[in-house]
């Protein structure tokens, strides 16, 4: 269902890291969409603010959306510089498609996101995500 009056809650460097977080506001129960950049220069790097990944949401539930990224980015970089829960694994992640039963190989920054299917355009999950965390609760403390 499209957003009623959509509002940009969060820009991401990678199309991948948008996927991701759009798939933890759905988790959360916040219907979300991503603007992708599709632009030549985003496979090289984005030349712009304006070509950058974005998160949207409906503008009613923007102020939870954005305390929820909010947390999970403070985590993610608690556990980077603690060096918990980083991902050391830069093998190429395998999906298999749900649909079409085809292998496929992606680039390692694709692990744990959910990506077209090569072959039949399906979605399908890419490889085991290293390091996941329940964002309901905080872990061991």
């Amino acid at each position: 269902m499209p957003l009623n009056k959509p509002v940009s809650v969060w820009v991401t460097d990678t199309n991948a890291e948008a996927q991701m977080l759009r798939n933890v506001l759905a988790e959360a129960g916040i219907e979300a969409y991503v603007t992708e950049d599709l632009s030549l220069t985003g496979m090289a790097g984005a030349s712009s603010s304006n070509d950058l990944p974005q998160v949207w949401v409906d503008s009613t539930v923007a102020e939870q959306a954005v305390a929820l990224l909010t947390e999970i980015d403070r985590r993610l970089r608690e556990r980077s510089s603690d060096g918990i829960g980083v991902s050391t694994d830069q093998s190429p992640p395998e999906g298999t498609c749900e649909r079409c039963g085809k292998a496929s190989t992606f680039a390692p920054e694709y692990r744990g996101t959910v990506q077209e299917c090569p072959h039949c355009g399906a979605f399908m999950d890419v490889g085991d995500l290293t390091g996941e965390w329940d964002v309901g609760e905080e872990s061991g403390e």
